[in-house]
C-alpha cells in the first residue's frame, strides 16, 4: 500500500531517528574503546610477566549507519513536494525506524550500549526509545 505523507513531519521524523542512532552508536563507540584498551592492557601485563599471548581480541566494532539515514535527510530536504508518496517498505524504515541492518546493528552496535543490560529483548528497547 502507497501512502501520501507530510514531507515535512517525515524529515523531522528521520532527523529525529538519526540523532537516537547516532546517540546510541557514540555511546557504543566510547564503550568498545573501554573494553578494547583493558583486553589490551591485560595481553600488555601477560607479556610483561613472560607469557605467550593469544593477540585474537574478538570484539566486534560497533556499527554505524547514519549515512542511511542522511541520504534520506538530503532527498527529503531538497524536494519540492509538500507531500511525499512511500512505499510500505519505505514506511517500515523511515518511520517505523526499522532497517535491513537493524538486527546487525542490534548484535554489534548495542551490546556495547547500556552495559549491563545484555538480553536481545532489553537491547531491542534501549534502541526503541
Amino acid at each position: 500500500m502507497d501512502l501520501n505523507y507530510n514531507t515535512l513531519d517525515l524529515l523531522n521524523l528521520v532527523i529525529e531517528n538519526r540523532g537516537k542512532h547516532s546517540a546510541l552508536y557514540e555511546e557504543a563507540v566510547t564503550n568498545y574503546r573501554g573494553f578494547l584498551k583493558k583486553e589490551l592492557y591485560k595481553m600488555l601485563s601477560a607479556l610483561e610477566d613472560g607469557k605467550l599471548v593469544d593477540q585474537n581480541i574478538k570484539l566486534k566494532k560497533p556499527e554505524c549507519y547514519t549515512k542511511e539515514y542522511d541520504k534520506a535527510i538530503k532527498m527529503l530536504s531538497l524536494t519540492s513536494d509538500k507531500e511525499i508518496k512511500l512505499t510500505e517498505d519505505t514506511f517500515t524504515k523511515l518511520v517505523m525506524d526499522d532497517w535491513h541492518w537493524q538486527r546487525s546493528f542490534i548484535s554489534n552496535t548495542m551490546s556495547y550500549v547500556g552495559v549491563g543490560t545484555s538480553s536481545p529483548t532489553a537491547q531491542l528497547d534501549i534502541y526503541n526509545k
